[in-house]
């Protein structure tokens, strides 16, 4: 139970984080680059920090086998994504 409760806290920081870079991106005390950089900062940075902060804890094996389970499907979706985003690329510039 107690590791929902750090994906919540994190997951409420995330939206914190967001609606900061929004209302400063709104009343245009942030450019567009500063926008990206926060996005980035959500992206690169939390991210990873949730999902690892999710398995800490007591060792165990079944906690590793999630782990790189979720991993495999990370890539998965990471290498899905790109090419099917190739695709779309490559239709976009035929027409």
């Amino acid at each position: 139970m107690n590791s929902y409760l750090i994906i919540i806290r994190q997951i409420i920081f995330m939206f914190v984080l967001m609606s900061v870079g929004f209302v400063l991106s709104k009343r245009k005390l942030i450019t567009s680059e500063g926008t990206r950089s926060l996005a980035n900062i959500l992206i690169y940075c939390s991210t990873p920090v949730i999902v690892i902060t999710s398995y800490m804890g007591s060792f165990s094996i079944d906690k590793m086998k999630k782990l790189l389970i979720c991993f495999c499907l990370s890539v998965a979706v990471h290498l899905l994504l790109s090419f099917l985003l190739k695709q779309y690329f490559a239709l976009k510039t035929r027409y």
